[in-house]
């Protein structure tokens, strides 16, 4: 929500303030993001949560490769997100078909 309130307030830079510290938190959970995401609905929400905020963020017009410096970054949160051991397997079917857009040999890492 934070996410998509700062794209449609017209900045881009505020989203990515509230993108950067929940990528970083994902990260520091460790390998499978430290939890059992069949038995927690919640952590399963938040990852893709995360992946989906990542792409509301990088098919923003404002965010272009060539227009904005951190959208490679943001391409590295999404993919490092939906590659961590059990996250795969809980993206929904969108997700999985602009991860594919992004990266089409996303899941054959790790």
């Amino acid at each position: 929500m934070f996410v998509l309130s700062a794209l449609r307030s017209g900045d881009p830079d505020i989203a990515l303030r509230v993108l950067e510290p929940w990528a970083a938190l994902a990260r520091a959970q460790g390998p499978g993001y430290g939890t059992d995401l069949e038995s927690d609905n919640a952590s399963r929400t938040n990852y893709r949560s995360l992946v989906s905020s990542c792409f509301e963020w990088l098919e923003d017009g404002r965010t272009a490769p060539q227009s904005h410096p951190a959208y490679d970054t943001v391409v590295g949160w999404a993919l490092d997100t939906a590659r961590a051991a059990h996250v795969r397997d809980w993206l929904t079917a969108d997700q999985e078909q602009r991860l594919n857009r992004l990266d089409p040999y996303w899941r054959h890492v790790r």
